[in-house]
């Protein structure tokens, strides 16, 4: 009995200690609606008037039941995800295991967040892609939001594309999803983009979130949006051991040249030095000091440097061009929410911090450009 006692004293330490490395920020947290609060003095005024409050509703209470169900029932949930989740083993694919489904919002929640970013719920024949959609749960959900069916998807984990392929959600080629340049989609026609392109924990889990952006970017009709959730406090570089600094590094395939990629500045304490994921050797003091780095740091479009020489250690790097169309992106509405995966207890839900970005339309700044040239132009070409 004694054994006993110590056993399950030693598991709540460790499930505690998750927990706070986890979400630092909700340590303290006590209801359901502090997950989705956040103090607004603490925010600079510029990301003031685009949070959206969010609260816990039926068909939350309704997912957490049926989380806490599943953990009862099923060993896959109770044994091999608990498993997964605190020993951070989160390069393992979920999906193969078929413990990879999740929570972000409930379709109410996913109208109010869209409805005040100014998206259009009442536009027909939607088209929108998830980019790394895992088991394609959030995908359906929001397909169900916009009341849309055609809904797109690919993940580099082809056990996640066949579950999300069995919910009806069509799968694109994996030559179509090569992270591409702006010239590859120079080509690419208005009608074939979408007009919500999500990232929904991407972003944070990769080693080349600039790229990524980048690309998402130009998947996107001119006046669509992306859907972007990361977990705070960032933490970039999930399951990469080429983390220094904030920075990765690895090989363009197309120049053969050295890059490295940041998306979100860090602390100084942060600069070179290599750490695990989930552990930085300093983060900020609170949730919205985070955020705002993130939010920055997206909307900014991060930074992308190219290996130049070394050569008395002197301009090792330089920006490299043909990066700024992120900076096309205009925050609509960000809010604070719980992530979880199915199967898992209220506690052990990811502090999430989600956006809606619209691009932009720089048309309307070239008008008349196609009119007939002025006079001096004309005698010319005669």
């Amino acid at each position: 009995m004694l054994q006993q006692q110590k056993s399950i004293r030693r598991s709540l330490i460790r499930h505690s200690a998750w927990r706070y490395e986890m979400t630092p920020y909700r340590a303290s947290a006590k209801y359901l609606h502090d997950y989705y609060s956040v103090k607004l003095p603490l925010v600079k005024t510029i990301y003031r008037d685009s949070f959206v409050q969010l609260d816990p509703d039926e068909e939350t209470e309704r997912f957490l039941q049926f989380s806490t169900d599943l953990a009862a029932s099923s060993w896959r949930y109770k044994y091999l995800l608990n498993y997964i989740m605190h020993k951070k083993k989160m390069n393992i694919s979920l999906a193969k295991w078929k413990v990879g489904d999740s929570f972000l919002f409930s379709l109410s929640q996913y109208r109010q967040l869209l409805r005040d970013a100014g998206f259009n719920l009442a536009a027909h024949d939607l088209n929108v892609l998830d980019i790394g959609q895992g088991s394609g749960t959030v995908l359906k959900s929001v397909g169900k939001a916009t009341q849309t069916d055609n809904l797109f998807a690919f993940d580099k984990d082809l056990h996640a594309n066949d579950l999300a392929k069995k919910r009806g959600i069509k799968i694109l080629a994996e030559e179509e999803f090569r992270l591409h340049t702006s010239l590859d989609h120079a080509h690419r026609e208005e009608e074939d983009k979408f007009d919500l392109v999500i990232l929904s924990n991407v972003l944070d889990h990769s080693f080349r979130p600039v790229s990524v952006l980048e690309d998402a970017l130009w998947r996107t009709k001119r006046n669509g949006f992306l859907l972007i959730s990361v977990s705070v406090p960032w933490r970039p570089f999930y399951g990469s051991k080429n983390v220094k600094g904030g920075y990765s590094t690895y090989k363009d395939r197309t120049t053969n040249k050295q890059i490295k990629e940041r998306l979100v500045e860090q602390a100084p304490t942060c600069e070179d030095q290599t750490y695990p994921w989930w552990s930085p050797p300093k983060i900020p003091l609170s949730f919205e000091e985070a955020a705002q780095d993130i939010l920055k740091g997206i909307t900014s479009g991060g930074e992308r440097l190219q290996y130049i020489n070394r050569m008395w250690k002197l301009l090792d790097y330089a920006d490299r061009v043909g990066v700024s169309s992120v900076s096309k992106l205009e925050l609509k509405a960000w809010t604070r929410s719980p992530y979880w995966l199915a199967g898992t207890a209220v506690e052990d839900s990811w502090d999430n911090l989600t956006m809606l970005l619209q691009k932009a339309d720089y048309s309307d700044n070239f008008q008349g450009f196609d009119e007939d040239p002025p006079e001096f132009f004309a005698s010319e070409e005669q």
